[in-house]
């Protein structure tokens, strides 16, 4: 029900409009445009002007030599390797001894490609990780590290695509000769 004295028809709500309502915007860094956005996931944003992942800034025009890498293998990899290495030497070395037992070849068959199994599901299981490193201001860095190799091609992309929106920088050390007249 309006108040008595408003120009509010019947069945209709009245809004007291305060100054408060209408603040100005505010401009702070906070509320800068960044530019373009080529790329946005949970903890990454890549735009024209920087690239951000886990709390870390990079400026793009300041990003040199980038390129591509592997990460290290899971310990788990590491540690399957090993024990499949050494079943498969055990195995050698005992086989002399087994030649005449074909009954005995069955086992050592088990031993042997038991570890062998056990390697190619950690390797299947715990991939080397596509890591994406540059230098940034003279100091070579790991921008982004995934397993996935489909992420990191979006990743990877999103940041050539930011680098090529950049403006043209004059290369170092040219010098212009003008013919004598």
């Amino acid at each position: 029900m309006a108040p008595p004295g408003s120009r509010a028809m019947k069945g209709e709500s009245v809004v007291n409009f305060t100054p408060a309502y209408f603040r100005p915007p505010v401009n702070d860094d906070s509320h800068r445009p960044v530019g373009r956005t080529f790329l946005l996931l949970p903890g990454l944003r890549v735009t024209e002007r920087c690239f951000v992942t886990s709390g870390q800034r990079y400026e793009i025009s300041e990003l040199r030599a980038l390129r591509t890498a592997r990460g290290p293998y899971d310990p788990t990899v590491v540690t399957a390797a090993v024990f499949a290495g050494a079943a498969l030497l055990a195995v050698m070395l005992s086989a002399y001894s087994f030649y005449s037992e074909p009954s005995a070849w069955m086992g050592m068959a088990v031993v042997a490609l038991a570890p062998v199994a056990w390697t190619i599901s950690a390797l299947r299981s715990h991939p080397r990780p596509y890591e994406l490193w540059a230098t940034y201001r003279g100091v070579s860095i790991c921008l982004f590290s995934c397993p996935e190799e489909k992420t990191y091609g979006h990743v990877a992309r999103a940041l050539i695509r930011a680098r090529e929106a950049q403006p043209a920088e004059p290369p170092d050390n040219v010098t212009v000769r003008r013919r004598a007249a």
